[in-house]
């Protein structure tokens, strides 16, 4: 009798201390191995962008002042976060761009005209409060601020093998843009160059054509192309394509044609590439000057009537 007593008090003892103990663990587990701070994870949405633009293989995570390169869509921020507001600012830096804190600018090169072709740029922001003892996470949809333009001008064979040299210059072009808002935030506008190549329309492929100069040219469907990459315009400026036209009979010829009614609309948040087009007639007797007409935008081969 007296060991059974003994066995039953010995259980219950037994259990207490077992419930005890499971009280006192209970209280102290946390949901992470950080009780007092929070992780960031943050997975970047590229589902957005153009057809032509490219993902950067890395770009940069900011919270706060503190900045992490990383690469691929999920990664998780190095730092754990105290409990706070911040701010969360995702951007790369692409190739003939410059970011200086959240301001973003094409290079200007020697000769004073912006890069015409940089890399793709692209940002997401976002602000949040963290959570305490827990894992944020937090998806990013990114935004383009880069846009293609391309421009195209129709020939004749005949008057394709009459060029020899071209150059161009477009005015009122937007050098800064804000990666937070992605508004334009240059001052005033800014010259750049589009390099014409002489190609084939058929085939869209080059013809040997080098700086400029046309030193043969392959009987075909022949058109003036050059291929830009800016942030858009600056609204309340010209928008003005100069082409200085050079014939085989070395006599220069300059047309001046505005684009800024076909570009008023350019960086208003469309991201894929604008076509324009237009005829290049070019002298047929001395007196009689180079012109461009019938401007138009085409999208995928469809002319779109301005």
């Amino acid at each position: 009798m007296t060991t059974k007593i003994y066995r039953i008090i010995l259980c219950i003892a037994i259990s207490t201390v077992i419930l005890i103990t499971s009280g006192c663990v209970k209280d102290t587990l946390y949901n992470t191995p950080h009780p007092d701070q929070a992780a960031l994870e943050v997975t970047t949405d590229w589902s957005g962008i153009s057809k032509d633009a490219v993902v950067p293989g890395t770009y940069m995570i900011r919270v706060g002042e503190e900045i992490q390169t990383v690469s691929g869509e999920k990664n998780v921020f190095r730092s754990l976060l105290d409990p706070g507001h911040y701010n969360l600012l995702i951007y790369n830096k692409p190739n003939g761009i410059t970011i200086s804190d959240i301001t973003a600018t094409v290079n200007t090169l020697v000769n004073g005209t912006l890069d015409p072709n940089p890399g793709f740029l692209f940002s997401g922001y976002n602000e949040f409060d963290t959570p305490v003892d827990d894992t944020l996470k937090v998806k990013m949809p990114m935004n383009q601020h880069i846009r293609s333009l391309n421009m195209e001008l129709k020939l004749t064979p005949e008057d394709a093998l009459r060029l020899k040299r071209t150059t161009a210059v477009l005015s009122g072009i937007a050098s800064s843009v804000d990666l937070i808002t992605g508004k334009i935030v240059s001052t005033k506008g800014k010259l750049i160059i589009p390099m014409f190549t002489l190609n084939t329309e058929s085939s869209g492929a080059s013809e040997v054509v080098h700086s400029g100069v046309v030193s043969d040219y392959t009987m075909g469907n022949p058109v003036l192309a050059a291929s830009l990459r800016i942030f858009g315009i600056m609204s309340g400026e010209k928008q003005e394509l100069t082409l200085n036209v050079t014939l085989t009979n070395n006599t220069v010829h300059t047309i001046k044609t505005d684009l800024t009614d076909y570009l008023k609309n350019f960086g208003s948040g469309e991201i894929e590439p604008l076509v324009l087009d237009a005829t290049l007639t070019l002298p047929v007797e001395a007196g009689i000057e180079v012109t461009i007409s019938d401007w138009n935008i085409v999208n995928n081969g469809i002319i779109i009537i301005n």
